[in-house]
């Protein structure tokens, strides 16, 4: 699918008249369930074309499964294998099954094929024979369902695990010329003497058995993956969640990433520069705003040396957001140091959608936005690639150019952003229980950003870059990721008058996190998370004393309790080590959620969060100008003037 935008942007003030149109989420959801309804009700085709307009109207790869089912249910296998193939082209978790599935339904179309076109002794001359990789697809598929099996304690699996090789031990027959001509390609084969052959399904009921799992209500439902770890719905999460959608992204017309959480309840957004644009939740905003962190795909893009997100310093335009998860309330139990009033985690679109888009746009103010992407997927590797640029005039300016008491740092003077971008990622699915994933961009970008203080008009002109690895598997995750951002910095209009402050600024954090994840039933129903993470810090900056590293580690717990189908007890904590402190931080959270009807949800909650110091309020010293000639002021970090002064560090 290719998809071109153009759009262009101006100050005239237009009035238009809007037709209310349902959310596509309910839309979907609503042909889902009608889809399901009928074909429960008998109406099969009727519920396959509704079934369809969900489909159409949100595209999600268990509704084709749906469709594949209801045809197996009446036995129209040809269409049931067509949907079970774009399925598949989804990489979907359970793709061993279904091909092994798939085979056996081709078995069965085989076989009955011929009999309808002459005797018995033409089937076993013409009738096509699984080749021995076929049959040993199923028996693989077999041994993995078997030990799910045990692993489980589950009875089906185990039926279902018997009529694969039952499936196989007929196909392995029929290949040496062993099969009995006569037998009933319906009955069920299988040597086990425990197989009950009016209990294990054929084929076909088998695929129909296995979709139970696709066919859920739920399905389109929201869900948050930020407030605990996994995915569940905002209405058992632990904190007040909001979710931006990449449906409610299009409709906005926004370009600015920053910009779209103005719609969030309780959040704070100031627009001080086109490329500027402070973040927080309750009240607590600032210029550089340190208290609220942003994750991109749970990576951390929090600028340590100055305790702030610019958003237009990542290398990702809105067109590549699949959804924005806000949590807001303190989250230092799960991420550490400052998730103090809230989590922005922006989820990007996975690779593997086959779909190419364009986009361009313009408007006043020298307003210039860009976007191209284009993904695909071969087998079990997915891929995309999105690129974009972005530009825009300054608001207004510190100074004009008539003073001659200003040196200048920049020749741009009347331009606030101009970013190129570039990021690629991939997955690739090893098996159902596990998956491996890349990512990386670079965005070579001149911001022009809001300090704090009198040192508030700054430019940084260079590129930001990362790299994220990792490994998600049914057991937990592993992954690592790099942040680096290498510029200049300076200060184009000193306030007071002077030569410009330019400085080069190297900043680089390495990340790492191990997780153990499992759900598990002992007394009540839990979701465990263990985990442990380090994260390496570098600043070279000519603002501070020195270069600077700092090392910091953390180990967190979760456990959620679902003591009843309407209780939910969330308790987690975390020990964060800094190496400023002399003891950790310790972050802990617990909350109650009571579900009194489906659609609602009553929740208590406690924690407490902590930012730690800026690399500036750490390292600062900088010599500023003052009105008197050959007379500065010396502005110090806590560091450098708690090794001048002889003090001891602080404690938490």
């Amino acid at each position: 699918m290719v998809t071109l935008r153009i759009f262009w942007a101006c100050s005239l003030v237009l009035l238009v008249a809007h037709v209310a149109l349902a959310d596509v989420r309910t839309e979907a959801r609503r042909h889902f369930r009608r889809g399901m309804e009928l074909i429960a009700a008998g109406n099969v085709d009727e519920g396959i074309a509704s079934l369809q307009e969900a489909y159409d109207t949100l595209p999600h790869p268990n509704v084709l499964y749906n469709i594949a089912r209801a045809y197996a249910e009446t036995s129209r296998y040809d269409e049931a294998l067509e949907y079970f193939e774009q399925y598949l082209a989804s990489d979907p978790p359970d793709r061993e099954e279904v091909e092994a599935f798939i085979a056996a339904l081709r078995t069965r179309i085989d076989a009955a094929q011929p009999r309808a076109d002459g005797p018995v002794e033409s089937q076993q001359t013409d009738a096509p024979d699984a080749g021995d990789e076929e049959i040993r697809a199923l028996e693989e598929s077999a041994t993995q369902i078997e030990t799910l099996a045990e692993a489980t304690q589950s009875e089906s699996l185990r039926q279902r695990a018997r009529t694969l090789r039952a499936i196989a031990a007929e196909l392995r027959a029929r290949a040496a010329g062993t099969a009995d001509p006569d037998a009933d390609p319906d009955a069920n084969p299988d040597p086990d003497p425990d197989t009950d052959p009016e209990t294990d399904p054929d084929p076909g009921s088998l695929l129909v058995e296995l979709g139970e799992e696709h066919a859920q209500d739920d399905l389109y439902e929201e869900e948050v993956v930020s407030a605990s770890r996994f995915a569940q719905s905002p209405l058992d999460a632990p904190n007040a969640t909001t979710n931006i959608t990449r449906q409610d992204i299009r409709l906005s017309g926004q370009v600015n990433i920053g910009e779209l959480l103005r719609r969030v309840p309780g959040a704070d957004v100031m627009t001080l520069t086109p490329a500027d644009t402070p973040v927080s939740f309750r009240g607590f905003n600032q210029r550089l705003s340190p208290r609220t962190l942003v994750l991109i795909d749970g990576r951390s893009v929090y600028i340590d040396p100055l305790g702030a997100t610019l958003w237009h310093s990542v290398p990702f335009n809105v067109e590549d957001i699949e959804r924005i998860e806000v949590i807001r309330g303190p989250a230092s139990a799960l991420y550490g140091a400052d998730a103090f009033s809230g989590i922005v985690n922006i989820i990007t679109r996975a690779p593997g959608e086959p779909r190419t888009d364009v986009v361009m746009g313009g408007g006043n103010g020298g307003r210039i936005h860009a976007h191209a992407s284009t993904s695909g997927r071969e087998g079990r590797f997915g891929y995309r690639v999105a690129g974009g640029y972005n530009q825009a005039d300054r608001y207004s300016r510190e100074v004009s150019d008539d003073r001659i008491d200003h040196e200048f740092a920049v020749e741009e003077r009347d331009l606030a952003l101009r970013a190129a971008h570039l990021n690629v990622s991939s997955r690739y699915r090893f098996s159902r229980e596990a998956e491996g994933y890349v990512q990386g961009g670079v965005n070579n970008a001149f911001i022009n950003f809001q300090g704090t203080g009198p040192l508030r008009d700054f430019v940084s002109q260079g590129p930001f870059a990362h790299a994220m690895a990792g490994l998600n598997t049914s057991w937990g995750s592993l992954r690592a990721f790099w942040n680096g951002l290498f510029a200049e910095a300076s200060l184009p209009a000193p306030p007071r008058g002077g030569d410009a402050l330019t400085s080069t600024f190297r900043w680089n954090t390495f990340d790492v996190e191990a997780e153990l994840a499992r759900e598990f039933h002992f007394l009540v129903d839990h979701n465990l998370h263990l985990g442990a993470a380090y994260r390496r810090k570098q600043i070279d900056w000519d603002f501070l004393d020195q270069e600077q590293f700092e090392n910091h580690g953390a180990v967190f717990f979760q456990d959620s309790l679902t003591i009843l189908r309407r209780l939910i007890l969330v308790g987690s904590f975390r020990l964060d080590f800094h190496p400023l402190l002399s003891k950790p931080v310790f972050s802990p959270r617990g909350a109650l959620v009571l579900r009194p009807t489906d659609g609602s949800a009553l929740r208590a909650s406690v924690g407490t969060a902590f930012r730690t110091q800026t690399f500036l309020e750490s390292y600062l010293q900088l010599r500023n100008p003052t009105p008197v000639r050959g007379v500065d002021v010396l502005a110090m970090g806590s560091e450098p003037a708690h090794r001048q002064l002889g003090r001891q560090r602080l404690t938490p």
